[in-house]
Order: structure tokens, then C-alpha cells, then sequence
């Protein structure tokens, strides 16, 4: 599953995205977070650092974010975008072993 098209550029290296395709991909995952909660985001982690911690893809779980799978997630608003969401390892290491129980990754759903 492809989340956003890169704009290619003979002026630019790098890959552009387009501001309404990002926006758009933000909407979708912030459906499912919830509010700030304070107290309990000392035990969440940013997306990077829990995907460090199980071994994931970042895409897979922005996945599983817009399916509603993580439901515990949360949008901390201390940063803009992704970097303010915040997400619980352990959730997401109970996610990934029961999809893996199957025989079908993330991306095969």
C-alpha cells in the first residue's frame, strides 16, 4: 500500500511530497488517536523509537493507525504532525505477534 506519490524534481535530490497528499495522511491517522492524556505518556514512546523497540516498519504501524488497530495511540500536540504521536510499545508488540499468528504480515491485510 503506497501512502504518498513523491513528486519528482529535476531541481531537487530529494523526494517532494505534496502538502495536500501529507495532510490528508494526517487526517486519516488522527482519527484514531486520542487526546493528550499527560499522566500516560510516560509510558508511550514516539513512532520511531517504539518501532526501534519491537522491530517494525514505521509504515507498518501508520497502518495500523489508520485501521484503528493501535487504540491506545496518542497526539501529544507537542510537536506538529507524527513527531506529536505518542504510542504504546507494548500495544504495538501484542498487535504484531497476533497479525503474525496468522501467516499474513501488515501488508497482506
Amino acid at each position: 500500500m503506497e501512502f504518498l506519490r513523491p513528486i519528482k524534481s529535476p531541481v531537487y535530490a530529494k523526494s517532494r511530497f505534496d502538502t495536500a497528499d501529507l495532510d490528508t495522511l494526517v487526517v486519516r491517522v488522527q482519527r484514531h488517536l486520542l487526546p493528550d492524556a499527560g499522566d500516560r505518556c510516560a509510558e508511550f514512546a514516539p513512532i520511531p523509537k517504539a518501532c526501534f523497540e519491537v522491530s517494525c516498519a514505521t509504515s507498518t504501524v501508520i497502518n495500523l493507525l489508520m485501521d484503528g488497530h493501535l487504540k491506545s495511540a496518542i497526539w501529544t500536540k507537542q510537536d506538529k504532525g507524527f513527531a506529536g504521536i505518542v504510542i504504546d510499545p507494548v500495544e504495538l508488540k501484542s498487535k504484531l505477534a497476533s497479525f503474525s499468528k496468522t501467516g499474513l504480515t501488515i501488508e497482506d491485510l
